[in-house]
């Protein structure tokens, strides 16, 4: 729509549109001293793009909601200002809180998936979206995961409409799903930003991770054998190189017939959370003296 002018008691106004084109730049014109504005629709109602969701569909956010990737959390803007030490600034939080919750929405549901359902993703930074209310993080959204879910040497058989997601490998690599793709390619690159540029050092993200970590291992005792099998904590894990995969391969970077064959190493990577591993790792509960012991 063409803004136009009109002149009200003497003051000028200028005429938005307030459709999908001009609502940016309605929104952008509010702080701006001196520049009054009407924002006119011709529907009497609010319905956001119509003709682009399907009619049994609505939206999942508030169409005002910030979502930014977790991959824009690491970039810097021309004064090496970090996205993600502006918003924990902007939110008023303090920045271990903010990172308690960004981590409780991150980290958290991975856990479960696989150690309760050996249920797996690739969680890498542009497949996730981070919702944010008043710059504080409240949800996560997951995209474009498709192709890159797996259940992991899953004891039960599948059904036929989704049986393509059962996938064999050596144990050893099972839990690089989370040392390898979320610690080595997301928060390896945060920790260092997070030292320089807001009061949390490496050594305090580390810890809250290992927080995270050791808080859902102790609400799931149940699951005790399988902590100890697949050791968060452990000293190092298999550095797998996902660029030579992608180089080796740019049509398809992973087979999804056989995943392991594509896959190219170049040693290990020590673990940050092995320094919490006294303090934090799981510990299975000690049998009551009271409790008569069986032979």
């Amino acid at each position: 729509m063409t803004n136009k002018k009109m002149e009200i008691d003497s003051e000028v106004f200028e005429l938005l549109g307030i459709g999908p084109f001009n609502l940016g730049l309605a929104a952008l014109s509010e702080p701006i001293d001196g520049f009054n504005c009407f924002l006119l629709d011709a529907k009497t109602s609010f319905d956001w793009h119509p003709d682009m969701l399907l009619k049994s569909s609505s939206l999942y956010n508030p169409f005002m909601s910030d979502l930014v990737t977790i991959a824009a959390l690491l970039n810097t803007d021309h004064e090496d200002k970090t996205l993600i030490s502006a918003l924990i600034m902007a939110s008023g939080l303090p920045a271990k809180e903010w990172l308690s919750r960004y981590l409780n929405l991150y980290l958290s549901p991975l856990l479960p998936a696989f150690f309760a359902y050996e249920l797996v993703f690739m969680p890498h930074g542009e497949n996730l979206i981070l919702v944010l209310d008043e710059y504080v993080p409240v949800k996560i959204l997951m995209k474009d995961i498709g192709e890159e879910v797996a259940v992991l040497n899953g004891a039960k058989p599948l059904p036929e409409d989704v049986k393509r997601l059962a996938v064999s490998l050596e144990e050893e690599m099972k839990l690089n799903y989370i040392l390898l793709d979320i610690f080595d390619c997301i928060f390896r690159y945060l920790a260092p930003l997070l030292d320089e540029q807001t009061s949390v050092s490496e050594s305090q993200f580390w810890e809250l991770v290992a927080d995270n970590v050791r808080d859902y291992q102790a609400q799931h005792p149940h699951l005790a054998a399988k902590f100890v099998q697949y050791d968060l904590f452990k000293d190092s894990f298999v550095r797998t190189c996902l660029n030579r995969i992608q180089l080796n391969n740019n049509q398809q970077m992973i087979d999804l017939a056989d995943r392991e064959k594509n896959l190219r190493f170049a040693g290990g990577i020590d673990n940050p959370l092995a320094a919490f591993r006294q303090s934090h790792a799981f510990k299975r509960p000690m049998l009551d003296s009271a409790e008569p012991k069986t032979r």
